[in-house]
């Protein structure tokens, strides 16, 4: 029960949003009572802390699932991206600027552990492309890494990016091919724009 709570709750939240989503909605979408829910997490906070972990714990599986694969690391990027966006549907930033804004608190501690969580996973895919000759060797990891999570992170910023001009899809596309141009050998590029050919502008 406490998993298919997170689940529910997880994808309610991702779509509908962080302030708009109550433990009643939960409830009744769920056909339980809100007294069940309370059994397991003791607020509304306590709940969303959870259901973000139970979501980075995803897209943690899901990246290192890719990792598995024996791809090149710019294929990875990509199959990775894929993965996430399949899984979780993820169209616009509306929630997490809802998180940002009504659970400051909860939104700066998460972003602290998703830095810690991330990086590595990053670092480990510029070292695998430096070794592959796909990266260039005089790149900087630690800085590379954190320059793509912030990016990542800046992506949200419906003022930096509005909705109306900047499609939420297609600039977390564009931020992933501007990433691979900016620290790719000319291998690295050739596989890049290989890719790109064989996606659609649409996609």
């Amino acid at each position: 029960m406490k998993e298919e709570i997170l689940d529910r709750a997880m994808n309610m939240f991702l779509n509908l949003g962080f302030k708009n989503v109550t433990m009643d909605d939960i409830a009744n979408e769920m056909g339980i009572s809100k007294k069940t829910i309370y059994q397991y997490y003791t607020s509304k906070p306590d709940l969303i802390k959870a259901t973000i972990d139970y979501f980075n714990d995803k897209i943690n599986e899901k990246i290192c699932a890719v990792s598995q694969l024996n791809l090149n690391p710019i294929d990875e990027l990509f199959v990775a991206h894929s993965k996430i966006d399949e899984m979780f549907h993820i169209k616009n930033s509306s929630p997490l600027l809802q998180l940002i804004k009504y659970y400051p608190k909860i939104a700066a501690d998460i972003k602290t552990r998703q830095l810690e969580r991330f990086e590595h996973l990053i670092t480990r895919n510029l070292q695998k492309g430096i070794a592959t000759g796909l990266f260039r060797e005089n790149i900087n990891i630690h800085f590379t890494s954190r320059l793509f999570f912030g990016g990542c992170v800046s992506l949200d910023d419906e003022e930096v990016f509005p909705r109306e001009t900047f499609s939420y899809d297609r600039i977390q596309k564009m931020h992933l091919e501007y990433h691979i141009r900016s620290i790719a050998t000319q291998k690295g590029i050739e596989i890049l724009e290989t890719i790109i050919e064989n996606h659609s502008p649409n996609e």
